[in-house]
């Protein structure tokens, strides 16, 4: 069959030299092959899982075509423009309501295209991760968030991309995914120290760490603790950085986890409800008109999991005495008063831990972020030398939200080469030193 030829200028990507758009070329017992010549004759391509294919063709009533391929292959994130596809009847769909990839299909797909699934025993964990890309390559370790998240869900707009580039890798977090709960509590600094466990279980000296939600506190707090592994820091939608006075009742609710689990999964459900906690939760900052369907889409039975209960109540919650101390106190006697305000590890004082050791470092954040507000993440990365803040017009999660206008950004964040400072020169002469004098990473 014929080879179509599209003269693209449009696309400002790293497959802006494409020519040749085919398909299909290969067809094999499921799964279908989308293939892109490139200018230098090199090629790319996207393995379809057969039930993929099954619903794109349904969808849109007609087989795929050499436009469709060149829109998939070419675009900042191929997984965004399949789900784009699905919804192709109603272009003008919200993304958070948007007909999605099936977890199965996601997976279904990675492994198609080079995805690795392995496991890995640290620290008596059973821990599931992902990897693709040439491990000889630089690596980038994902971290994902809270809620419902896992390395498929929370990355599956960036994986693929970043692995033609990239050695990348993302484990499921202990209680997350399919990675089991720990033995131990899952609080921010058994995270920290998992993180450091895993690179050197899997012999990662250095890494661009990438982090959302949750998982910008960890990020945070193990770049702060180990800096001479990070190259570039990037978060998006992060916690640790912002800190706010919140109210008793939230910050308790985590002290008894089935409780708490049992309000989050049903009566959010209630518009009411739900709108007037976000009020008191932000303390007089402004709560945007859809906070029911912002917040919706979080919280389900499944969702909230044990593991994510526990580091509420490590961040949230104070003893049994801090909260009579608050309750009952006069003046001076509400000793706790400091501990009972906000969140208890918060990193806005690390700043000279980064700022010393001259570590790049983006975030990406919504400015309808709900968890953590943009006006105090924007006071708090004033505090960084080598930081650039992003705002993006979505909710919490630009990477899940926007990841078409997230990923170029990302790659040229990963790819920029700023001048290194002098302390940074310094900093990594000393942390060689250490590492040839102790042999240790």
């Amino acid at each position: 069959m014929p080879v179509p030829v599209f003269h693209n200028h449009d696309h400002h990507h790293s497959y802006n030299q494409a020519e040749n758009i085919s398909i299909p070329v290969q067809k094999t017992v499921g799964r279908e092959l989308l293939q892109m010549t490139l200018q230098d004759g090199t090629t790319k391509s996207l393995k379809l899982p057969a039930s993929l294919l099954s619903d794109l063709e349904f969808v849109l009533n007609r087989q795929l075509n050499a436009e469709d391929a060149k829109d998939i292959l070419t675009s900042p994130s191929m997984v965004a423009c399949i789900e784009a596809k699905l919804n192709t009847g109603n272009p003008e769909t919200d993304i958070n309501k948007m007909k999605k990839i099936t977890l199965k299909q996601c997976m279904e797909l990675f492994t198609l295209n080079g995805v690795r699934e392995n496991r890995a025993m640290i620290n008596g964990v059973d821990t599931f991760y992902i990897a693709a890309g040439d491990p000889g390559k630089e690596t980038v370790l994902f971290i994902h968030g809270g809620v419902g998240s896992s390395s498929y869900k929370s990355w599956k707009y960036q994986f693929l991309e970043l692995s033609e580039k990239y050695h990348v890798i993302s484990p499921d977090l202990p209680g997350y995914g399919k990675s089991p709960h720990p033995h131990d509590k899952c609080t921010l600094n058994f995270y920290v120290k998992f993180v450091k466990d895993f690179m050197v279980n899997r012999g990662i000296e250095s890494a661009n760490i990438i982090s959302s939600s949750m998982g910008g506190w960890i990020g945070l707090g193990f770049t702060l603790e180990n800096p001479s592994m990070v190259n570039k820091l990037v978060g998006t939608a992060s916690g640790g950085l912002t800190d706010r006075e919140i109210p008793l009742t939230i910050r308790e609710l985590t002290m008894f986890p089935k409780v708490a689990k049992f309000l989050l999964t049903r009566l959010h459900k209630n518009k009411k409800l739900v709108t007037t906690i976000a009020k008191k939760f932000n303390r007089g900052l402004p709560v945007p008109e859809n906070v029911f369907e912002l917040t919706d889409m979080f919280f389900s039975s499944e969702d909230v999991t044990p593991a994510f209960m526990e580091f509420l109540n490590d961040q949230f919650s104070a003893s049994p005495k801090e909260v009579l101390s608050d309750l009952f106190g006069k003046g001076k006697d509400k000793k706790h008063k400091e501990v009972l305000r906000g969140f208890k590890n918060v990193y806005m004082n690390g700043f000279e831990v980064l700022n010393s050791a001259g570590i790049p470092y983006w975030i990406a954040h919504g400015d309808n972020d709900l968890v953590f507000q943009l006006p105090l993440v924007k006071a708090a990365a004033k505090n960084f030398e080598h930081c650039t803040l992003t705002e993006f017009k979505c909710g919490h999660g630009p990477h899940l939200q926007v990841p078409n206008e997230f990923n170029p950004l990302l790659l040229k964040f990963l790819e920029s080469q700023p001048e290194e400072t002098e302390k940074r020169k310094k900093f990594k002469d000393v942390m060689l030193t250490i590492r040839n004098v102790f042999k240790h990473s």
